[in-house]
């Protein structure tokens, strides 16, 4: 579709069939904005140039396939308004990748940039290249409260490490131990992660059963599934009488093998995301609960604000916060489409 097939919608002329006509109809309807406006930007005939910068899905990564079907979806929807996209996947396990994606987008010099923040500090230095160059931003998934951001779009992560900590004390006594596992290289660049935990330590604090309940960090620096189970050994198999495990990311379908493959299916075990592996180990129960935090909607919230942004110049809210689900065997079929 191209600009003058939606100017001949927006001013009921011309011959355009009816399923585009509807599809325009629907985007105009969606944004809340009247005929006038876009026709004002139609006759502009200005595109404009977004970039993506997000970590590429893959077999072990799976939960990034998620917030790029969103943003497809997305582009899908806004390709008659002109808005170009690029993508700039990089390894989320490799800050050197992360640099390089972002040094190729500088040069592009887009008129605005949809990023998952991965790495704080890496990211912080890219947002603020961004913000001199006067180039106007949108983040996902982790909000790193870097001063230039027009928007962050995604979960509370304090919140959500609290409710993972709601869950995990029902049915603990007074002297259990819990564990918390971060599966990720250099924790402590890893904002969300790091504001998960302090949700959840934080809950037990506020019930003042930290004194009762002791809670054990394990920080695992490597996806190898090879030494993530060499470590779970060790934390797990040492004659410790664990109650519980709070995974902080979408990797926690390697805690749950391991649980599966040792006989330890009486530790309660809670994580993120419903990407395939995690919803095998719900529905065997090794799982007892997922949150998931909606990376399609993300994703396509993104790009739609970028679109508000840039195209009809609609400031976002500063924070799009996302339902915090709790996801269940006795649910699950009702977040899967």
């Amino acid at each position: 579709m191209s600009i003058g097939t939606v100017d001949r919608v927006i001013h009921k002329r011309g011959e355009v069939s009816p399923d585009t006509r509807d599809r325009i109809l629907h985007i105009i309807d969606e944004l809340h904005y009247k005929p006038d406006i876009l026709a004002r930007t139609l006759k502009s005939k200005k595109s404009f140039r977004v970039a993506v910068i997000i970590p590429e899905g893959n077999d072990g990564n799976e939960f990034w396939n998620k917030p790029l079907k969103g943003i497809e979806d997305a582009v899908k929807e806004i390709l008659p308004f002109e808005l170009e996209v690029s993508y700039h996947l990089f390894d989320q396990f490799n800050k050197e990748s992360f640099s390089e994606c972002g040094n190729r987008l500088l040069n592009d010099r887009p008129h605005g940039v949809l990023a998952a923040p991965v790495f704080y500090r890496e990211s912080f230095s890219f947002l603020s290249q961004l913000k001199a160059l006067n180039i106007p931003f949108i983040l996902i998934n982790s909000n790193i409260n870097h001063p230039g951001q027009q928007c962050f779009i995604g979960q509370d992560s304090l919140q959500s490490g609290q409710v993972a900590a709601h869950l995990m004390n029902f049915g603990l006594d007074n002297a259990n131990e819990v564990i918390i596992i971060n599966i990720a290289r250099d924790r402590d660049n890893y904002n969300h992660i790091k504001k998960r935990e302090e949700g959840f330590i934080e809950f037990f604090r506020r019930k003042e059963k930290l004194n009762k309940i002791s809670i054990v960090r394990e920080n695992i620096n490597s996806a190898d599934k090879n030494e993530l189970f060499r470590r779970l050994e060790k934390i797990l198999l040492n004659g410790r009488e664990s109650r519980g495990i709070f995974a902080t990311n979408s990797r926690v379908y390697a805690v749950a093998e391991f649980l599966e493959n040792n006989k330890l299916d009486e530790i309660k075990l809670i994580g993120y995301d419903l990407i395939d592996l995690n919803i095998e180990y719900l529905r065997k129960g090794i799982i007892d609960f997922l949150i998931s935090q909606k990376p399609e909607q993300q994703g396509y919230a993104g790009v739609m604000s970028l679109f508000n942004l840039l195209v009809l110049d609609k400031e976002p809210d500063p924070e799009t916060y996302i339902p915090i689900d709790i996801i269940t065997t006795e649910n699950l079929q009702y977040y899967m489409s």
